[in-house]
């Protein structure tokens, strides 16, 4: 069975639409040109893909660990990385953080 999903895209839509008149009443001139997905629900790109259609705008999913060089030959389990893993920004945002706020 297909689910339908038009509401909650048409929900996520309405908010970020709100997010980004927002914006441009802050800063007039300086207009959203690209919209970036994080998190573990990022990797549905169809789900992306639908949402900057429907808000005009450059998309992409984060990949926080391409940033990172890795050392060493240790295998990796668990985690695909030739793909990209947006449902690691929060971790690799931590670990990268300064320690003495």
């Amino acid at each position: 069975p297909q689910i339908d999903l038009s509401e909650p895209v048409e929900i996520i839509c309405d908010e970020i639409s709100m997010c980004m008149r927002y914006h441009d009443a802050l800063f007039p001139g300086m207009r959203v040109e690209s919209v970036v997905f994080m998190g573990g629900q990022a990797k549905h790109q169809a789900l992306g893909e639908e949402l900057a259609k429907r808000l005009h705008l450059e998309a992409q999913a984060l990949d926080p660990l391409a940033c990172l060089a890795r050392s060493g030959r240790v295998p990796v389990s668990g985690v695909d990385l030739r793909s990209a893993q947006p449902g690691w920004a929060a971790i690799v945002g931590g670990a990268l953080s300064p320690m003495d706020l």
